[in-house]
């Protein structure tokens, strides 16, 4: 009660302040808006006073972002009206409001205005809780910066994005519905959406038709963030346990997905005896329908897989990992060259000691540098696996 209190007088003031600069009635209403916000968010315990960005979340919130708090505040009462059930657990020390329920523009989506996050529905699934922390904590942060200017620059993209949509429809010779290609054009590819799915490294996202905008994200997503920085590659010797150790995430994942696994390799290093490499078991799956996410994500997510990267311009490949990273789950469509090419390689290594002691050495050579990602090693090993490659009739 006391940090209600404390926060509301501290909002208003700043809100008054703020406000007062530009025209006294405005620093009444930013007051009134600052008041709102600072003594609901304190009695809810909202802001992580311990760090500067829950000072920073404050302040803004009190002054820049006034506009956005008070779209925000409206989101609180449709919540209150319609039993939006307040979320203590993604909310507290978080910086925002999260609520199971309430304001929506569309049905399973989830909406952000100013601070407060509505329709979050079944958090409970690690990959809805994903999308509330990195997807949705990024629009509150967007409003935060953009203050005043983040509400009509969003809605002039949208209006601008559907009559273009309109237009390209035409173009296309009305291949797709136009309702597919104006979300396109008008969510999908808004500069703010597209920030906010590529943190949440869910770019391209399922509704979005392939050919057209962004084929890359804007961003690195939150969860390659969160991996910790590598200074330098770990070789261990082989371990004859490697292969056991795929053998039984092989038995989860069959078990998991049933007919939709339609193979499953060992690959990398640890599949091939004898040849050194990190602790990390890589297994390959080639699925039915790389497309259909909802016949294969569900269900390793229920295994204990992390969802982590989508590459569409590769191979549609996707990567999931089981925590602590002691699992690289690579997911083809079946039939993909890739995982031909994977196997292949393998294949090659296994037979070939010269060519395996060969890729071997360039491994530690390349293991004793400095690195700031994994995926830089693994670029800098191109030339001898292209060549090992060229020697197997795996390219030309």
């Amino acid at each position: 009660m006391f940090e209600g209190l404390g926060v509301a007088l501290a909002g208003a003031g700043l809100g008054w302040f703020a406000g007062a600069w530009v025209a006294p009635w405005l620093g009444v209403v930013m007051a009134v808006v600052g008041a709102m916000n600072g003594g609901l968010s304190g009695v809810r315990r909202i802001y992580p006073w311990r760090t500067a960005k829950g000072w920073i979340a404050f302040v803004l919130d009190s002054t820049w972002a006034s506009l956005p708090i008070a779209s925000g505040l409206l989101a609180h009462l449709v919540a209150a009206l319609s039993s939006g059930e307040f979320l203590p657990g993604m909310s507290t020390r978080q910086g925002h409001h999260v609520y199971r329920r309430g304001a929506a523009f569309k049905r399973g989506y989830a909406l952000t205005l100013g601070n407060v996050i509505s329709g979050a529905a079944d958090v409970e699934r690690p990959r809805r809780a994903q999308l509330v922390r990195d997807h949705e904590g990024v629009h509150v942060w967007q409003a935060r910066w953009f203050g005043p200017l983040y509400l009509p620059l969003y809605g002039l993209w949208a209006v601008l994005g559907a009559a273009s949509g309109l237009i390209v429809w035409l173009g296309r010779r009305r291949r797709e519905p136009l309702a597919e290609v104006i979300e396109t054009c008008a969510y999908y590819l808004n500069p703010f959406e597209w920030w906010a799915y590529s943190r949440d490294a869910y770019w391209p996202p399922h509704g979005k038709i392939a050919e057209l905008g962004w084929k890359k994200p804007m961003v690195r997503s939150f969860a390659e963030r969160r991996q910790p920085p590598t200074r330098l590659v770990q070789l261990h010797p082989y371990d004859a346990s490697w292969p056991a150790m795929f053998e039984r995430e092989r038995d989860i994942i069959v078990a998991s997905l049933g007919h939709v696994a339609v193979e499953v390799h060992h690959t990398g290093s640890t599949s091939v005896p004898g040849l050194a490499a990190k602790p990390v078991i890589d297994i390959t799956l080639g699925v039915v329908d790389i497309e259909d996410e909802d016949a294969y994500l569900p269900p390793l997510e229920a295994a204990g897989y992390v969802f982590v990267l989508r590459e569409p311009e590769w191979f549609a490949h996707r990567l999931f990992q089981r925590p602590p990273r002691l699992v690289n789950l690579h997911v083809f469509q079946t039939g993909c060259s890739e995982i031909a090419q994977m196997t292949g390689f393998r294949d090659w290594l296994r037979a070939h000691p010269d060519d395996r002691e060969r890729y071997e050495q360039t491994k530690r050579e390349l293991a004793e540098r400095d690195w700031e990602r994994v995926q830089d090693y693994a670029d800098a090993k191109t030339d001898v696996v292209t060549e090992i490659k060229r020697r197997a009739g795996l390219v030309v």
